[in-house]
C-alpha cells in the first residue's frame, strides 16, 4: 500500500480502494473495483437464489462466506431450505454452521485480513476494520455482480478521523468510548459529509492511544460505525494487528497497513480516552453518564453483544 511518487498523501480508506481500482479516485463519482471477499449474512438463500437463477456456477472473488442466521428448526421447514448449504458449497462458498456465533466478531477471526475489501449485506461487519479491512455494505445487485464477475462499482468514500490520546480509567471500557463518540455528536457530523458529497463515510481512528488498542478492542469501536450512519470504520494495521492474526495461526495474511502522513479528512474529532466516564444508553436513546441514574433499579445485566466482548469489557462489569 505505498504511495507512488508523486501521489498526493491518501487516508487509509484511499489507498484501499486506489489499490483495487485501475481508475483514479475522485475523477469519477463511480469506480470500478476488484473485491477480494463478499460475505452474506441477511437471508442470504435468497440471494443465493438469484445468482443461480443468472447463471452463477463459481464465485470469481477469493473468499465468499454465508452466515445464515435460523439456527433452530421450524415446523414445515422444506427439504429446499436444508439443500442451503450443500448448494453454496458447490459454488465455491464457505458457511458457517448453526450456533457459531455473531458473524461480524467469527469473521474478523477466521477472515479478517489487512488492507482488503469485502462487500456485505451486514452493517455490523465494520468490526472487521479492528484488523485494518474495509468492509462495504453493498445492494443485492453489487453482491450479485461481486459474486460473478469478482468486481462492482463503488462511490469513492470520504473520511473522517477520530484521533485517540490519554489512556482509559478503571472501570472504563471501549463500549463507553463508543458511547462518547454518540455524545460528541459524530453522527451529525457524517450526515452533513454524507449529504455535501453524496457518499459514503469511513471512520478512521488513528493517534498515539490508537497503537496501543488490541485488534479486539479496536473491533470494539469500529462495530459504533453502522451505528453513527457510517459504512465501515478503519484502523492501521501494525504489530497488534500481527499479534491477532498470529494468535489465529493466519500470519500469512498480515501485512502493513497505514494512511500517509498528512492525508487531509474530511473532519477531524479528538477523544481523550481519560476523559472519558461510564456511559449508558437510557431508554429515550440519550448518552447519560452512569453516575446520573444511581439509585434506579437494574432487573437484566447483559454482557457481550454483536462485536464480541473483550477482558476488558468483563473486568469493567
Amino acid at each position: 500500500m505505498r504511495a507512488k511518487a508523486g501521489d498526493p498523501p491518501r487516508t487509509m480508506t484511499q489507498k484501499i480502494l486506489a489499490a483495487h481500482s485501475e481508475e483514479v479516485l475522485g475523477a469519477a463519482d463511480l469506480v470500478r473495483v476488484k473485491v477480494d471477499q463478499v460475505v452474506l449474512a441477511r437471508e442470504p438463500q435468497r440471494l443465493l437464489d438469484r445468482a443461480v437463477d443468472d447463471g452463477l456456477r463459481k464465485v470469481a472473488v477469493e473468499v465468499a462466506v454465508a452466515y445464515p442466521q435460523r439456527c433452530v428448526g421450524w415446523r414445515g421447514a422444506t427439504a429446499e431450505s436444508e439443500s442451503f448449504p450443500a448448494q453454496a458449497l458447490e459454488l465455491g462458498l464457505h458457511v458457517a454452521r448453526a450456533g457459531i456465533g455473531f458473524a461480524p466478531a467469527v469473521h474478523l477471526e477466521r477472515f479478517g485480513s489487512p488492507a482488503r475489501l469485502v462487500l456485505t449485506d451486514e452493517p455490523r461487519l465494520a468490526t472487521v476494520g479492528g484488523a485494518a479491512m474495509l468492509s462495504v455494505p453493498a445492494s443485492p445487485t453489487q453482491l450479485l455482480e461481486a459474486l460473478s464477475t469478482g468486481f462492482t462499482w463503488l462511490r469513492p468514500a470520504r473520511s473522517v478521523q477520530v484521533m485517540l490520546t490519554g489512556r482509559l480509567r478503571p472501570f472504563v471500557c471501549f463500549r463507553d468510548v463508543a458511547l462518547e463518540l454518540t455524545r460528541r455528536g459524530l453522527a451529525e457530523t457524517i450526515q452533513r459529509i454524507d449529504a455535501e458529497h453524496h457518499a459514503p463515510v469511513v471512520l478512521e481512528f488513528a493517534g498515539p492511544s490508537a497503537r496501543l488498542l488490541s485488534v479486539a478492542e479496536r473491533a470494539v469501536l469500529c462495530a459504533a460505525a453502522p451505528r453513527l450512519g457510517a459504512a465501515g470504520a478503519l484502523f492501521a494495521s501494525d504489530e497488534k494487528t500481527e499479534v491477532f492474526l498470529r494468535d489465529q495461526r493466519r500470519s500469512k495474511a498480515h501485512r502493513v497497513a497505514s494512511p500517509d502522513p498528512g492525508a487531509p479528512a474530511d473532519d477531524v474529532i479528538t477523544i481523550d480516552l481519560a476523559a472519558v466516564e461510564p456511559l449508558v444508553l437510557d431508554g429515550s436513546g440519550r448518552v447519560r453518564p452512569v453516575r446520573e441514574l444511581a439509585g434506579e433499579r437494574v432487573r437484566q445485566v447483559l454482557l457481550g453483544g454483536d462485536s464480541g466482548v473483550s477482558l476488558r469489557d468483563l473486568l469493567a462489569a
